[in-house]
C-alpha cells in the first residue's frame, strides 16, 4: 500500500513537471512575441535576436525540467530498492521467529513427555505395592483352600462333588489375580487413539487401584454420587491425573495425621459437563503456596521424597488434553480439588 501510494505520488509530480514545463515554454514563446518593438519604440532589437532569446529560455526550462525528472526517478528507484531490502529483512525475521517458536513448542512438548514418563515411573512403584496388597488376601485364601483339600483327603471325606467345588473356588481366585495383572498392565499402556469412555467407570477403577495403599494407614476412601456422561479421550491419562491428586491427598494426611483420616471422591453431572471432586481432612493448603502447587517441580516434601510434577501433570492433562479445568480450594476440614470436564 505504501509503495503504491509513493509510486502514484511520483508519477503525479512527473506529470506536473511536464505540464509546468509546457506552460512555461508557451509563456516564453508568448513573451518573445511580445518583445517585438512597436512603431514608436526607439532602437528595437532585431527580430532574430528576440527569437534566439526565446529559444535559449525554452532550452533552459527543458534542461531544468529534465534534471528534476531525473532526480525524482532516482529517488523513486532508491525508495523501491530500500523497500525491497526492508521486505527481505522482514521475511527473514519472520522465518527466524517461526523457527524459534516451532523449536520452543517442541521443547515444551518433549519436557511434558519426560515429566509424564517420570510420573508414570513413580506411579509404577506405588502400583507394584498396590498389587502386593491386592494379591495378599487372595493368596492367603488360596493357601487355606489347598490345606483344606489336603485335610479333607486325609480324613477321607473328599468327594468328587467337594473336589469340583474346591477347584472351582481356586480357579476363581487365580482368575482374580490374573485380572488384576491385566488391569495394571493396561493402566500403563500408552493409548495411541482417543476413545469414548465412561467417566464413572474410570473413577471407580482408579480408586480401586489406589485403595490398597490407604488400607495400611487406615485411611478411609469413599466414592459419592455418580456420572452418566461419556467422553472421548485417553482414559488412562485421566486416570493418571486423578491418581496424582489422590496421592497428594494421601501424603497430606500422612504428614498432618488427623485422628480419623479420610478421602472422599465425588461425582456429579452439570448439564453437559461432569464435576469430580477430591476432598480430604488433612487441614488444607497454606494460602501462601496455594498459587504455586500446580507449578512444575514445586514440592513441600523433604528432598528425595517428592518430584513436584504430580499436580503439574494432572493440570496439564485436564486442561490441555481434555479441555477441562482443575482448581483447588480450602474447606472446613481440608482441601478440595475440583475437576470440570
Amino acid at each position: 500500500m505504501a509503495h503504491a501510494r509513493d509510486t502514484a505520488a511520483g508519477y503525479s509530480w512527473l506529470f506536473i513537471l511536464i505540464l509546468g514545463g509546457g506552460v512555461v515554454a508557451l509563456l516564453g514563446v508568448g513573451a518573445a512575441a511580445e518583445l517585438r518593438p512597436s512603431p514608436a519604440a526607439p532602437a528595437p532589437l532585431p527580430e532574430g535576436e528576440q527569437l534566439k532569446g526565446a529559444v535559449w529560455f525554452l532550452i533552459c526550462v527543458v534542461l531544468l525540467q529534465g534534471a528534476a525528472i531525473a532526480l525524482l526517478l532516482k529517488k523513486m528507484r532508491w525508495r523501491e530498492r530500500a523497500e525491497r531490502v526492508l521486505q527481505q529483512e522482514r521475511e527473514g525475521v519472520n522465518r527466524d521467529l517461526e523457527l524459534r517458536i516451532t523449536q520452543e513448542v517442541e521443547k515444551s512438548r518433549e519436557k511434558d513427555r519426560l515429566m509424564l514418563q517420570q510420573s508414570r515411573f513413580a506411579a509404577m512403584g506405588e502400583m507394584i505395592g498396590n498389587i502386593a496388597h491386592q494379591w495378599r488376601q487372595p493368596l492367603n485364601m488360596l493357601g487355606l483352600l489347598i490345606q483344606q483339600m489336603q485335610m479333607e483327603q486325609e480324613k477321607g471325606v473328599m468327594t468328587d462333588r467337594l473336589m469340583e467345588e474346591r477347584v472351582g473356588k481356586g480357579m476363581e481366585l487365580l482368575l482374580y489375580l490374573s485380572r488384576t495383572i491385566d488391569d495394571f498392565r493396561n493402566f500403563f499402556r500408552p493409548e495411541l487413539e482417543a476413545k469414548p469412555f465412561k467417566l464413572a467407570q474410570v473413577v471407580v477403577k482408579t480408586v480401586g487401584f489406589f485403595e490398597p495403599s490407604c488400607q495400611d494407614h487406615k485411611i478411609k476412601i469413599t466414592i459419592e454420587g455418580e456420572s452418566d456422561l461419556v467422553f472421548t479421550g485417553h482414559a488412562n491419562e485421566f486416570s493418571q491425573a486423578l491418581l496424582n491428586i489422590l496421592n497428594n491427598a494421601r501424603d497430606a494426611l500422612l504428614t498432618n495425621a488427623p485422628a480419623m483420616p479420610w478421602i472422599a471422591v465425588g461425582m456429579r453431572d452439570d448439564e453437559l459437563r461432569s464435576v469430580v471432586t477430591i476432598r480430604d481432612n488433612a487441614g488444607g493448603i497454606d494460602v501462601d503456596i496455594m498459587d504455586k502447587i500446580f507449578d512444575p517441580y514445586f514440592t513441600t516434601k523433604e528432598e528425595g521424597k517428592g518430584t513436584g510434577i504430580g499436580l503439574y501433570l494432572a493440570k496439564s492433562i485436564i486442561k490441555r488434553n481434555m479441555r477441562g479445568q482443575l482448581s483447588v480450594s480450602n474447606l472446613a476440614e481440608g482441601a478440595e480439588f475440583k475437576i470440570i470436564i
